[in-house]
């Protein structure tokens, strides 16, 4: 396996922990149930996080595919 290719893998397993975590965001098990929460923005964390994680990968996939092309 080439570096990129390492490099573009593990960029990619760690933005779906990453992802994973911030899903995760404020999640704290009670035994009761807990009214829902009415806050919804676009400015959250968590989509801030899935936002730039999406863009960084269509960079490398960008980056990687321009490169092959170039040769």
């Amino acid at each position: 396996m080439n570096p990129g290719m390492a490099v573009t893998m593990f960029a990619a397993c760690f933005a779906v922990l990453v992802v994973a975590a911030a899903a995760h965001e404020g999640h704290h098990p009670s035994p009761s149930p807990a009214p829902a929460p009415n806050s919804c923005s676009l400015a959250s964390p968590s989509m801030v996080i899935g936002v730039a994680l999406a863009f960084i990968a269509s960079l490398l996939v960008l980056r990687d595919r321009v490169g092959n092309y170039a040769l």
